[in-house]
């Protein structure tokens, strides 16, 4: 999987969306599971897991640039916009020596319903965003799983 991730959260949420679907880091692996295993799993964390509907891209910096929102997403609703910087989320500021603390917060929270304050720079302005994680819609997971397999796994292709 590339380092684009989607909370949609991505984190990314992804910021918390860098979805943990087998060794396919940076894009240097193809996903060990087959594509139907991967959409599965995908529609099963989805029940729970908060989104936040931004795309984000990892700078060199560690931290994630917002590259797109999907409109009317809770991200776009909390004034999050394309060019911002996410430095931190929940007080953890996002660099390599807080990888552990994040993934651990991706894996024991970050559900429906589940407010995130993250450290949002605008140019050379920082504030706080907090953003109420909702369900994701069922077109945009249908699009990330659609994604995850054009990009990791073998398709078909007339």
């Amino acid at each position: 999987m590339s380092r684009a991730s989607f909370h949609r959260g991505t984190a990314a949420l992804a910021v918390l969306l860098l979805v943990p679907f087998g060794p396919a880091a940076a894009g240097h692996a193809k996903c060990a599971r087959s594509a139907e295993e991967c959409a599965a799993a995908m529609k099963e964390m989805y029940q729970t897991k908060g989104w936040s509907g931004f795309e984000s891209e990892e700078r060199a910096d560690g931290f994630l640039q917002i590259v797109a929102l999907i409109p009317e997403s809770p991200a776009d609703r909390a004034g999050i916009k394309p060019g911002d910087v996410i430095l931190s989320m929940n007080g953890v500021t996002l660099t390599k020596a807080n990888a552990s603390k994040i993934e651990e917060m991706k894996q024991n929270g970050l559900r429906i319903g589940d407010r995130v304050a993250y450290g949002v720079m605008r140019g050379k302005e920082v504030n706080t965003v907090k953003v109420e994680l909702a369900k994701i819609p069922d077109a945009v997971l249908a699009g990330l799983i659609a994604r995850h397999a054009r990009d990791e796994h073998q398709v078909a292709r007339n």
